[in-house]
């Protein structure tokens, strides 16, 4: 990719951030997070592009996704298939922090999930990764099969544990590492 190209999507994606921190049908819970709106992080071209179901209490205090304990054991699955996070981008479907660590509503998911398309069609069309099932309910029509790649709208999405199962759940860590090394083999 050109520079010239990389700072237009860059550019695209800092318009779709704004139009996204305005949308009337996320005021809620924009509200609950002090409109702090944690955007997308990662290179406009990459690999894969990762999906969780919305920032934790650290990523809404430095606007970056996937940096608390379950962003440390998503770098150590990645660093497990010799990816480098700076390889792929890393999202959320709903960008503010929904109070008291509530799951976001289903009104709310619907709207990210537009705008979370959006996201994606800048980025080139990458294959998905969902972790966790909220991630994948929002992209697919079956998130129960975990580790096998299926296709939305052409689009190869894979479901995957969120990484908090594995702090929550440590004997599953072994599990979740081994599902993991599908990434690898994400159809083009």
């Amino acid at each position: 990719m050109t520079g010239s190209t990389e700072a237009g999507a860059r550019v695209r994606l800092r318009r779709l951030y704004f139009v996204y921190d305005v949308d009337p049908r996320l005021a809620v819970v924009r509200a609950e997070a002090g409109g702090v709106l944690v955007p997308g992080d990662g290179p406009v071209r990459p690999r894969l592009m990762f999906v969780g179901e919305a920032p934790g209490a650290r990523e809404a205090k430095l606007r970056k996704p996937f940096v608390g304990a379950s962003g440390q054991l998503l770098n150590d699955m990645l660093e497990s298939v010799l990816l480098d996070r700076s390889e792929v981008f890393i999202t959320n479907v709903v960008k503010y922090r929904p109070k008291d660590n509530r799951d976001p509503e289903p009104a709310e998911v619907g709207v990210g999930r537009v705008y979370l398309w959006k996201e994606h069609r800048i980025l080139g069309y990458p294959p998905i990764v969902a972790l966790g099932r909220h991630a994948a309910a929002a992209l697919m029509a079956d998130p129960t099969r975990i580790g096998t790649w299926q296709h939305v709208g052409g689009t190869p999405v894979l479901a995957l544990r969120h990484p908090a199962y594995g702090i929550y759940q440590r004997n599953n860590q072994p599990l979740m590492f081994e599902q993991f090394k599908a990434v690898l083999n994400a159809p083009q």
